[in-house]
């Protein structure tokens, strides 16, 4: 939250925008529900959150249609080669609710959902060790 703070400084420094980048610690409601006006958000999903529809966020991009492939350079790594990865993107509009807290009064404060974009980089046919959760990705203030 502290980023994202920082992050409105730099816009009433005279920045024309600013995009916060963060990993999973930063999968929060309030992170995608605090962030100022010209601040973007890309975080690394960590939660699978229930959506205002009642489907799962996890599942969100499997009924999105596939946008594109690209090939990624994998770099070596101990016990690994290096390698080129074929990924597929899809992207979609979620719309999550605000959680329910111990502290109602807070969460109140807090508005009563937020839409975001979910963006879904998924290797195809990966090797068999390479296989890892999808990566998933929500974007804030889109």
């Amino acid at each position: 939250m502290e980023v994202t703070r920082h992050a409105a400084d730099r816009l009433a420094a005279g920045a024309t925008s600013v995009l916060v980048i963060a990993d999973r610690e930063a999968d929060l409601y309030e992170t995608f529900a605090c962030l100022p006006a010209g601040v973007d958000g890309l975080v690394r999903v960590h939660h699978n959150r229930k959506l205002a529809d009642g489907s799962w966020l996890f599942d969100a991009c499997a009924r999105q249609p596939e946008l594109g492939r690209e090939t990624v350079a994998v770099p070596a790594v101990p016990g690994r080669k290096a390698r080129t990865a074929t990924v597929a993107l899809r992207a979609g509009r979620v719309e999550i609710p605000r959680p329910k807290r111990n502290h109602p009064q807070q969460a109140a404060a807090l508005p009563a959902s937020v839409g975001l974009t979910l963006l879904e980089v998924r290797e195809i046919e990966a090797p068999e060790r390479a296989h890892r959760p999808a990566r998933r990705r929500c974007t804030g203030g889109c």
